[in-house]
């Protein structure tokens, strides 16, 4: 029996972390996914976004562990952060191919690449959505400069890159016109194991519960959502309430969202601040409608989780997701164009228990019809 092959992932977080949002629910479902297929090993840091303090408990801190009981894990402190650290880990662990999960990190991708041309391991780099024109925006200068070094010691030569959709292949190769990029989009959670794949929701058009899943911070763009819900007549905000979960990520602009958030008249509006991902299946469930104006999602994986609790879909067109009316599983919406969004308010409130049925169950029959495409990564993980 031919042992597997090792594949050593780099991440600056990882569950129980949560914070960080697409990025780790991404890892979660590869290695859902791949466990069979791969000695999976897993180097992390012992926290999560914007925090010092660590998720894990001590004991379970700088040694490798187990995950689920199949996968090996190191949550790592600061001290287990250093270029030796990281050159230790991959001697040790001596992988057939590394998996990077950053563009910018300095110790989960910055320091193993410089260990890149001292070994014949594959290398496979995810951006995450780090390089669209939007998310460049912010701290641009950092990050710009960054690319400017990063090009000329040529810290990406000989490293596959990892598109999850056109769009990232495009944004790669702008920046990187001789890279190899290989398309493998994100992968969702298996079927068998979303526990509310067959909920059902009553539904009538007075107390309409919106769901925004997401980190406040400008790219989420949480603002322009409650600005357009601020555009809407007040007899029909008042039919709605609004949920809104994820960490606060820019205080500042925080703040600007609570400040527009105070003249709503919706029948509620609450801040719930970050959520575990158990304790979000309740919100999904209780949804009728998710919705998002985000003006950068490389997948969406709060999108298809929202599918998969039968919640029909209200985002921007800046997702791949962007054929839901014609899959009768939501709507595409224009974020400037603040009438078509009042009519599309308008409407929903008028839907009949039997139309928002429909809609719901559409949600179901899609996300069941998502192909995984295994298949891609399996040729991601093949050597240049």
């Amino acid at each position: 029996m031919n042992a597997k092959p090792k594949l050593l992932i780099f991440t600056d977080w990882f569950a129980p972390a949560f914070k960080a949002g697409g990025p780790i629910t991404s890892l979660k479902h590869f290695e859902q996914h791949f466990h069979n297929c791969y000695e999976i090993s897993i180097y992390t840091s012992a926290s999560d976004i914007n925090l010092k303090t660590p998720i894990v408990k001590p004991a379970l801190i700088n040694q490798w562990t187990s995950f689920k009981n199949r996968t090996k894990i190191y949550y790592a402190d600061s001290s287990k952060t250093k270029l030796s650290s990281v050159k230790k880990v991959i001697q040790d662990i001596n992988p057939n191919h590394i998996y990077l999960n950053s563009l910018f990190s300095k110790a989960f991708t910055f320091y193993p690449l410089l260990y890149k041309n001292k070994s014949q391991i594959n290398y496979v780099l995810a951006p995450r959505g780090m390089l669209g024109k939007n998310s460049l925006k912010i701290k641009s200068f950092k990050k710009m400069s960054f690319l400017k070094i990063a090009k000329a010691f040529n810290l990406y030569e000989s490293v596959t890159w990892q598109s999850t959709s056109k769009q990232e292949q495009i944004d790669i190769l702008k920046h990187f016109p001789r890279a190899v990029v290989k398309y493998a989009p994100n992968l969702g959670i298996k079927i068998q194991d979303s526990n509310g794949i067959e909920k059902r929701k009553t539904f009538s058009g007075r107390g309409i519960n919106l769901l925004y899943v997401g980190r406040i911070s400008p790219i989420k763009n949480l603002k322009r959502l409650l600005e357009l819900l601020f555009s809407v007549p007040i007899p029909l905000q008042e039919k709605f309430k609004l949920s809104i979960v994820g960490p606060i990520e820019d205080y500042n602009y925080y703040k600007q969202c609570l400040q527009i958030s105070n003249q709503l008249q919706l029948d509620s509006i609450q801040f719930h601040g970050a959520i575990s991902p158990p304790e979000l299946e309740q919100y999904y469930l209780n949804a009728h409608f998710y919705i998002s104006t985000s003006l950068h999602e490389n997948y969406g994986h709060t999108i298809a989780e929202a599918l998969s609790y039968a919640t029909p879909i209200i985002v921007s067109h800046y997702t791949p997701w962007n054929t839901l009316e014609k899959r009768g599983v939501g709507w595409n919406i224009e974020l400037k164009k603040t009438k078509e969004f009042n009519e599309l308010i308008k409407k929903i409130t008028q839907l009949t228990s039997e139309e928002y049925q429909k809609y719901s169950n559409k949600c179901i029959d899609y996300y069941k019809s998502i192909d995984q495409q295994t298949d891609k990564y399996k040729l991601l993980f093949t050597s240049r």
